[in-house]
């Protein structure tokens, strides 16, 4: 048997989807360690994490438990609970997740928040706080704010205007406003005699009704949309990020066979489109005709599911910094990635962009494994083609 060592390309061809899948699972199965680059950023899915960073941190897992730690840019983390506890951040915090608390938490930046439950405590300090999730608990100070919620609760300090998008308002007594306060509410806000507020609120009652529900049903719908976009643009961001740095060499390799000779990428992922639909077709029905086969098929369309979910954050990964090469390699991997995962999120084209990403991975998959092909195969001896040796015990003439 002839056991050859595979190349790059041929390793990378078969393994890719795969490796890929494994950058989606990692928002449920953590890793050992985190690992930090050259530049002072940190990459982890662990939930502990180093007591100073130097440059971001960038962070997706199932929980995440940032404890007095000082973070010298920002912060960029997707995940189902996120606490964040006495932190010094010397940019802007950006989290998805079900769950999130801040306490004791300064930001020099801004707070981009999308979840279910979102609490910033009165002991935490932020240039901005843009929100949407369920309900809010806004207690902290910032300068700005802006809500989207079915349920807001503010209870700290906002020096400069709040814009407020819910069901329910209510202000507490130590809530203190000093600027315009524009809220479009289903319902009358609650509001505590003793809250310190400088200017009249100015209320919007939504209160178009509909076969659906009325006025809370279109509160939720905008809050859902809204939510779904950030956490579309947050977590492409940050798979794309974790893609760059697992597979480098694979990013910059597919950058380079697009920019230079995109139809090597272009054909065989058009013919890899044409032809997933009557595969799968196959592997389903396999699925229910041979009980081992059908494990072996479900796995396989897993597979193929997680491989298609990361098709838009490896594209974004490989093409974003070359579209965007005024920017450093990793914030243009983290604008491109947010950009075309909240346009992902889009009806028509998001449909687009994931066909598009397809035939992209799909295509530079399939090349890899033609490349590696051909280099494994046998070179002919030189000289005449026809004057090949004799082969053993065979008679010379």
């Amino acid at each position: 048997m002839d056991h050859r060592v595979l190349s790059w390309q041929q390793r990378h061809g078969f393994a890719l989807s795969f490796a890929l899948a494994l950058a989606v699972a990692l928002f449920a199965l953590p890793i050992a360690a985190h690992a930090a680059d050259e530049a002072g950023n940190v990459f982890s899915s662990s939930s502990s994490n180093p007591s100073s960073i130097e440059g971001d941190l960038y962070w997706i897992g199932r929980a995440l438990d940032l404890d007095s730690t000082t973070v010298g840019r920002d912060v960029l983390a997707a995940g189902e609970t996120l606490d964040i506890d006495n932190t010094q951040v010397g940019g802007s915090i950006r989290t998805a997740g079900k769950t999130i608390n801040i306490s004791k938490t300064s930001v020099d930046g801004n707070l981009t928040l999308a979840g279910q439950h979102v609490t910033v405590d009165k002991s935490s300090s932020a240039a901005g706080a843009y929100i949407a999730a369920q309900d809010i608990n806004l207690s902290s100070s910032v300068k700005t704010a802006a809500l989207y919620s079915e349920t807001v609760v503010l209870d700290g300090t906002v020096t400069g205007n709040v814009s407020i998008y819910a069901e329910k308002l209510i202000i507490t007594k130590n809530a203190s406003l000093l600027g315009n306060v524009e809220a479009t509410l289903s319902e009358k806000p609650t509001i505590d005699d003793n809250a310190h507020i400088e200017r009249p609120i100015n209320v919007t009652f939504d209160k178009a009704k509909g076969e659906d529900g009325g006025a809370a049903q279109g509160i939720a719908s905008v809050l859902g949309s809204i939510m779904g976009y950030l956490f579309s643009g947050i977590s492409t961001a940050v798979i794309a990020l974790i893609i760059a740095w697992i597979l480098p060499r694979a990013v910059n390799s597919s950058a380079d066979i697009a920019l230079k000779q995109p139809s090597k990428i272009i054909v065989p992922g058009m013919l890899a489109l044409i032809a997933i639909v009557p595969m799968l077709f196959m592997i389903i029905v396999a699925a229910f005709g041979i009980p081992v086969t059908g494990i072996l098929s479900f796995t396989t369309i897993q597979c193929a599911i997680l491989c298609i979910l990361t098709c838009i954050p490896f594209a974004s990964a490989s093409l974003a910094p070359a579209v965007l090469n005024s920017l450093p390699r990793q914030a243009a991997t983290v604008v491109g990635g947010f950009v075309v995962g909240v346009a992902s999120h889009l009806p028509f084209i998001g449909f687009v962009i994931g066909i598009a990403s397809f035939i992209y991975l799909a295509g530079y998959a399939i090349h890899c494994i033609g490349e590696g092909m051909k280099g494994n195969r046998p070179q002919p001896p030189a000289g005449d083609p026809d004057s090949l040796p004799p082969m053993p015990g065979s008679p010379i003439q």
